[in-house]
């Protein structure tokens, strides 16, 4: 799978979001998300207010407040840097790797563990793609985990996938539950699916190899929130695109959103959901879709704008 990503970012000025003020936020203190024109800002649930952060993009939130992000540069390619309680530091690429102490390489996606002592995201390499002209597309050949201090070990590479390996990179990884493994998305020449890599026996398992399927994550029950086509495929129903599911511990899955979910929300017609990402409570989704965010009810199937933007994470600090 490949992520199509602009060479440059521009800082943007601070104002107010467009997106729906005086939502009930509960104990969530927000949304962090990344703005194409503008790089990464945090939007305040309760009071409707759009600040921005830093420039980069591909956010993720620790547990402690810790923001890991990527950011682009001519020079270093993509990266992972680190903002901690308002110092920003940069954490690749020169990293130690087994025996080797200063592994160079392109590092995206990043993304926390539960205990917040550690990062998972994706080594791989940058290309021109024809398709996309001025822009610069991602690849990833393995996963790794980095600490904070800068120390990695790969725990997989695309040659677990055996005779697929040529054909396949990784991408999209979370953390299981209490950290026991770490769920990505597969992307092969046929398919897109979802794995899931288990640290106690260091197998892999993929979940299905029929749909476009990509982008998991959990909540503290085990829930895994994820986007696929699997009902176009199954039921041979309308294309709807790719929308957002959810699979239960007991390995039941839902369908949860549907294009009409989000032009009875606010007039926009989604068909391309991306990012999943669970609230605190994990009764709540946020997604982005073709350039706006919502929060999506997994209960009521309701869904609410947020603001114009893509890459959303809750805010846990």
């Amino acid at each position: 799978m490949k992520y199509k990503l602009l060479a440059s970012l521009a800082a943007a000025a601070l104002t107010l979001a467009a997106g729906q003020a005086g939502m009930n936020a509960q104990d969530n203190s927000g949304i962090i998300y990344f703005e194409s024109a503008g790089g990464i800002y945090s939007f305040d649930l309760a009071t409707g207010q759009k600040i921005f952060l830093v420039e980069g993009m591909l956010p993720d939130v620790a547990p402690d407040g810790t923001l890991a992000f990527n950011r682009y540069s001519e020079q270093a390619g993509v990266q992972i840097f680190l903002l901690e309680n308002g110092i920003e530091r940069q954490l690749t690429p020169c990293i130690a790797i087994n025996s080797d102490p200063c592994s160079r390489s392109v590092w995206y996606a990043p993304a926390w563990s539960w205990d917040d002592s550690r990062l998972v995201a994706v080594k791989g390499y940058t290309f021109q793609d024809p398709m996309h002209p001025g822009s610069i597309s991602l690849a990833g050949d393995s996963l790794a985990v980095i600490n904070r201090q800068g120390e990695a070990s790969v725990v997989l590479d695309t040659t677990a996938f055996a005779d697929d390996y040529r054909e396949c990179s990784v991408t999209d990884p979370v953390w299981l539950p209490d950290d026991a493994g770490i769920a990505f998305a597969r992307g092969c020449r046929t398919h897109r699916d979802i794995c899931i890599l288990s640290f106690e026996n260091s197998k892999v398992e993929c979940l299905s190899d029929q749909y476009v399927e990509n982008y998991p994550t959990f909540n503290a029950d085990g829930v895994m929130a994820f986007v696929s086509n699997r009902d176009y495929l199954d039921d041979k129903v309308e294309w709807e695109g790719r929308q957002l599911y959810i699979m239960d511990t007991d390995k039941t899955v839902s369908k949860i959103s549907t294009p009409e979910l989000f032009k009875e929300s606010l007039g926009g017609n989604c068909t391309e959901v991306s990012h999943p990402g669970w609230s605190p409570q994990g009764d709540k989704v946020v997604i982005g879709c073709q350039g706006r965010i919502y929060i999506v009810d997994i209960v009521s199937r309701e869904a609410t704008y947020v603001a114009s933007g893509k890459d959303p994470v809750w805010a846990r600090n």
